[in-house]
């Protein structure tokens, strides 16, 4: 979204949630592809692009299927502990009996298996988000930069790069994102009438 009109702050605040979303489905679904396509054949960095899914912020069924997929994805790598991980917090969204069932016989297998022959570029207890750009983790207090429009994360090494998740900004500019025009208009008229007063 360039432009839209909206009347009030809160409909302006409605738009950059939706904005937000978007950023948040499109970074899942340039993941997801990344990983099919360019890393079918390397085990470690198809999970960890699995793992770095499923902390792309979705609607609990997405995240459910982006979950299985992780945790499928981790017991084929012997990952068991991270594998575990997946399987409990696929456990916590209350699924269907079918994905449940399959969850727990993974947490039975993790559990007689505790251990991960891999190590990933993965710390799920550390938060973080995901430069749509390296496809690794920038976990909190890292530097940082973000597209000046859409305001997704990017590695401070991508400054100066056309934005992969709007493709509209440049990562690392100070652009004012979305705005309300009629707001800043309003606010510009007030101040004017004011300096009428002045003279």
């Amino acid at each position: 979204v360039l432009a839209a009109c909206v009347d009030s702050k809160q409909e302006l605040d409605e738009l950059r949630e939706q904005m937000g979303i978007c950023r948040e489905y499109i970074t899942a679904a340039v993941l997801e592809t990344t990983r099919r396509d360019q890393f079918k054949d390397d085990p470690t960095r198809n999970v960890e692009l699995a793992a770095y899914l499923t902390h792309c912020n979705l609607q609990p069924l997405h995240l459910l299927i982006s979950l299985r997929s992780a945790m499928s994805s981790a017991v084929k790598l012997k990952n068991y502990n991270t594998a575990a991980s997946f399987a409990r917090r696929l456990l916590e969204l209350n699924p269907k009996a079918e994905h449940k069932e399959q969850a727990l016989k993974v947490l039975k297998v993790c559990d007689q298996n505790k251990s991960n022959a891999v190590e990933l570029q993965y710390d799920e207890r550390n938060p973080f988000v995901v430069c749509t750009a390296t496809f690794k983790p920038i976990y909190r207090g890292q530097p940082m930069s973000r597209c000046g429009f859409c305001s997704a994360p990017y590695d401070p090494s991508c400054k100066g790069k056309l934005c992969t998740v709007c493709q509209v900004a440049e990562v690392g500019f100070k652009g004012t994102g979305l705005t309300n025009a009629r707001q800043q208009r309003s606010k510009q008229q007030v101040q004017s009438d004011i300096g009428d007063f002045d003279d």
